[in-house]
């Protein structure tokens, strides 16, 4: 007789428990990177010359990656 039950298994994302430091995230390959990066477990520090809207827009992007 089998499990009417489903199991699901945690998959482990490559970053997973790591902390990236990232230069010039707030736009550009910089962002997309520290994008990258949190779509795969890692936490994130990041900074730029100027921390603008832009940068403030990758700060409140980063979370829901995680």
């Amino acid at each position: 007789m089998s499990c009417p039950c489903i199991m699901k298994k945690r998959v482990m994302k490559l970053l997973e428990g790591k902390v990236a430091v990232i230069t010039g995230a707030a736009r550009g390959i910089g962002k997309a990177i520290a994008l990258k990066f949190a779509s795969e477990g890692a936490d994130i520090a990041f900074t730029d010359l100027v921390i603008d809207e832009n940068g403030k827009a990758t700060e409140k992007r980063l979370p829901l990656l995680a």
